[in-house]
């Protein structure tokens, strides 16, 4: 298995993941990980991480067809 994480800001993490999850095709060998917390007690800004496990095999990785 592979691991990709997306850490930061919510818009940037969300930006980023999508970017990167554009024309792949999910399957159930995919683990998708969401953890959010504030980073701090009045913190002005959320903080995200987004880690993704996915097999070595680069078929699942093929372009979507649909």
């Amino acid at each position: 298995m592979q691991c990709t994480i997306f850490y930061g800001q919510k818009d940037d993490v969300e930006e980023a993941f999508n970017e990167w999850g554009r024309g792949k095709t999910l399957s159930k060998d995919i683990i998708i990980h969401t953890f959010a917390h504030a980073s701090g007690k009045y913190a002005a800004r959320d903080l995200v991480l987004i880690a993704v496990y996915y097999p070595d095999d680069l078929g699942w990785d093929k372009e979507s067809e649909l």
